[in-house]
């Protein structure tokens, strides 16, 4: 993970104690909550892609701005591409999947990236968002 991550500034991490006490989604991915002891969000590059990532205490607040969780509360934003598209955790199914998906909502237009960080990290530094 750390070659996918060369060009990407991640903020400084955050305590488990500052973590539990954010009330972050209990559903979340636990790999993804672990994420935010080596880093709490950042942006920069990850490959040939921009990525930004929020900060956990942003997450319910960025959700509540857009308004995706009064369009559908199965799919939670963690961040963007900085050109339109978030990147968000899926939870329509039994195991949630990270995605990218139109800042207008349109499932058919729905990404899927990987079901884990490091396949997400992976993913978009060997092939981008968009290619297969």
């Amino acid at each position: 993970m750390e070659i996918c991550l060369k060009e990407f500034n991640g903020n400084t991490g955050l305590e488990k104690a500052t973590l539990d006490s954010l009330g972050l989604r209990m559903d979340l991915p636990k790999d993804y909550v672990e994420l935010f002891q080596k880093f709490n969000g950042g942006e920069g590059f990850i490959g040939e892609e921009y990525v930004v990532l929020h900060k956990a205490e942003e997450l319910e607040n960025v959700n509540a701005e857009c308004g995706i969780q009064q369009f559908d509360s199965k799919i939670f934003l963690i961040g963007n591409n900085g050109a339109g598209e978030a990147i968000g955790i899926d939870f329509r199914n039994e195991k949630p999947v990270y995605i990218l998906i139109p800042y207008i909502f349109d499932y058919d237009a729905i990404i899927r990236l990987a079901e884990n960080t490091d396949g997400l990290f992976k993913r978009i530094y060997e092939n981008g968002y968009f290619s297969t």
